[in-house]
């Protein structure tokens, strides 16, 4: 797991999210919500049947979300 416990990897992460909003600015999206839904279908009859039926590790989210806030200074 990515570690957003000090400043430097906080602003490791921040630039590597700048960077991938300015090339997401240059690669606008162009698929229609059906397309959208069918390639997440696709994407879950990907996944082995013990991802599909456990219940979703959500350590990165909570981390990510709490890096988030010291940013904001909240």
């Amino acid at each position: 797991m990515y570690q957003l416990d000090n400043k430097e990897n906080l602003l490791k992460r921040l630039a590597a999210f700048k960077k991938f909003n300015d090339w997401e600015k240059e690669h606008p999206v162009e698929i229609g919500a059906r397309e959208s839904l069918a390639a997440v279908g696709k994407i879950y009859d990907l996944m082995p049947p013990e991802s599909r039926n456990s219940f979703p590790d959500l350590c990165g989210i909570k981390a990510m979300q709490s890096a988030l806030a010291h940013i904001r200074g909240q």
